[in-house]
């Protein structure tokens, strides 16, 4: 099964390479080099359940331990005759267990965000994680604009790591592409991070008089008031924690009251996230947020959908 592109990117071959055995190696061994093979192969299955255990992947001490003792590899060790004939077979075998178990750990992985972000800080490669989220959600915001999926108008809200930043060179890539999209372009400053200044102030050139910046998540994490004025964001998402129950709790809304004031007040808009009731869809209008966000309007997809009735008769009615 091929990997994503993604997955090959992030992983590198860095795990595959750990199950591979050179005949230089074997050849070098005394004539009991069936035992450091096995050790070999032992450290290798371990990695991997380091690995697996890095992205939360539920491998445990069970499955470990039937990769050390599956009955090939044992027989395979015990059956070699040559040293070549103990590595081709051992590496087939390998190569068969890690393919079935990075095919398991794939289908985790590109399905969290939160774990491909981990993944990519473990491996170091956030970089490529911010050009690929780039490039492709403007080549694809821009095709569904062509296929009139999308209005001209429409604003694209582009997540982005708050330690890095494209190249000078990518920064020409992207806008020699899409011209067009720039000024209807939000970069979205995610809270996984405190913000980097210098990152930021790259982001900040780059866009020039063109587009707009977004504070994702504020009131958890590292998207505190801090964060609210170093970037002096046009828009203001806030978190999830605080809109669930707001119909029920004061504190709460004591809290978006306020964001919301500060915000109008500096020509800033609010973005309600996660609004999954009708409850709380009515209290964060009552309260004077802009714009809203939640599976009780519509649910993600790959070409947004109509809001829910129920949710824009709910909109009509507060705003008639």
């Amino acid at each position: 099964m091929p990997y994503s592109p993604m997955f090959q990117g992030l992983l590198s071959g860095k795990f595959k390479r750990s199950a591979n055995f050179s005949q230089a190696d074997i050849r070098n061994q005394n004539p009991k080099f069936r035992e450091p093979l096995f050790s070999r192969y032992y450290e290798a299955s371990e990695q991997l359940c380091r690995f697996a255990q890095k992205i939360g992947h539920p491998l445990n001490e069970i499955s470990l331990n039937w990769l050390r003792q599956n009955p090939q590899v044992t027989s395979i060790i015990a059956g070699a005759h040559t040293p070549e004939q103990l590595l081709g077979n051992l590496q087939c075998l390998t190569w068969e267990l890690t393919e079935e178990m990075f095919e398991e750990i794939e289908k985790i992985i590109v399905n969290s965000p939160l774990t491909v972000m981990k993944l990519a800080r473990e491996m170091d490669k956030l970089y490529e994680v911010e050009r690929l989220t780039a490039f492709k959600a403007a080549s694809t915001f821009v095709m569904m604009q062509n296929r009139g999926r999308l209005h001209r108008n429409t604003k694209l809200f582009l997540n982005s790591i708050a330690s890095s930043s494209l190249t000078d060179e990518d920064v020409s890539e992207f806008k020699a592409q899409f011209a067009e999209l720039l000024n209807n372009l939000v970069i979205e400053i995610t809270e996984e991070e405190e913000i980097d200044r210098e990152a930021l102030e790259r982001k900040r050139r780059a866009l020039g008089d063109q587009g707009a910046f977004a504070l994702d998540d504020w009131g958890s994490g590292y998207s505190n008031s801090n964060s609210l004025l170093e970037l002096s964001p046009d828009y203001i998402k806030v978190d999830i924690t605080i809109i669930c129950d707001i119909d029920t709790d004061a504190d709460k809304q004591q809290l978006v009251k306020d964001i919301v004031e500060y915000a109008h007040g500096r020509g800033m808009k609010i973005v309600a996230e996660g609004i999954e009731t009708e409850a709380e869809l009515r209290k964060v209008i009552e309260l004077g947020v802009d714009l809203l966000q939640g599976y009780f309007l519509a649910k993600p997809a790959a070409s947004p959908s109509e809001i829910a009735p129920q949710a824009l008769s709910v909109i009509r009615w507060m705003n008639r």
